[in-house]
């Protein structure tokens, strides 16, 4: 390497930090209390345990500063045997039941409205007599 003054000569190159590409364990265990025993997976890892006797997966995983995060437990479903979502058309109310609704409302809107104006008003007869009429 030749000499350079523009650099201390001693400067060291960092070293490239290659990451590590397979952080995840995959195991068969048999219950959620054998997956929770099983080792925490390397810093940054994720691993994941399959349950044998029952349709579960666990998911541990480790931060990357090296804790250990809550385990994840997930249930294994057949895309056959997935629940549909149910459409129960009694629990929908109908367009015309809407309108009728909106219509009794506003009725009672405008005739609470109209009784309040009219208490406003007050009728007193009045004892005025006509310019023309004599007494």
């Amino acid at each position: 390497m030749a000499y350079n003054p523009y650099f201390p000569m001693n400067y060291q190159q960092y070293p490239q930090y290659q990451t590590q590409q397979n952080n995840m364990v995959c195991e068969w265990v048999q219950g959620e209390a054998s997956a929770a025993a099983m080792p925490n997976p390397p810093v940054g890892g994720t691993g994941i345990y399959m349950d044998i006797s029952k349709p579960y997966v666990y998911k541990k995983e480790t931060g990357l500063d090296g804790k250990p995060l809550p385990m994840d437990k997930f249930r294994l479903v057949k895309e056959d045997e997935q629940e549909k979502p149910k459409t129960d058309l009694k629990e929908y109310i109908k367009r015309e039941e809407i309108e009728d609704i909106i219509t009794d409302k506003l009725n009672d809107v405008v005739r609470d409205e109209v009784e309040r104006r009219l208490s406003e008003f007050t009728f007193k007869p009045t004892n005025r007599r006509s310019k023309n009429t004599e007494d």
